[in-house]
């Protein structure tokens, strides 16, 4: 029985660590963006899902950013704050030019890139939002302090 204490304590603490990566993933440096997916549309509109590690107890900031033309600058929208480590992706669809941004297997909201208009989907109702802002530079480069 006291043989089994060690291996059975060792197992619990490699599981807590295994469960916490895969929520969190604190290896990336604070403040810096790091890409969750990013894609192109068939008119050249780019979007890109980035997620910035925070290191506070609200681990990881993610945005939408798009952007129309390589000198248009970067539209910023909000996606999730005191959120753990995202996987997730910007799904295509050309026949109605939008764009469906997920979170692992979830639709949280789309992106039509003919009308420029980014919606919520929650549990299917839509609600429209503005971008927040504006960034000229690339999203992914850390922030001047």
């Amino acid at each position: 029985m006291l043989r089994r204490a060690p291996f059975a304590i060792f197992a619990v603490v490699l599981i807590a660590a295994a469960v916490f990566c895969y929520l969190v993933m604190p290896f990336s440096p604070v403040g810096q963006p790091m890409q969750v997916d990013r894609q192109k549309a068939p008119d050249g509109t780019e979007m890109l899902i980035a997620q910035t590690y925070t290191g506070t107890a609200e681990p990881y900031v993610v945005s939408f950013f798009v952007r129309n033309g390589e000198k248009s600058g970067w539209w910023w929208y909000y996606l999730d704050h005191q959120a753990f480590f995202w996987r997730g992706k910007i799904e295509l669809h050309p026949e109605n030019n939008t764009a469906v941004i997920r979170r692992g297997h979830m639709a949280i909201a789309q992106y039509n890139w003919v009308e420029g208009k980014f919606e919520w989907i929650n549990g299917g109702l839509k609600t429209s939002t503005e971008a927040q802002g504006k960034v000229m530079g690339d999203p992914l480069s850390k922030p001047a302090k």
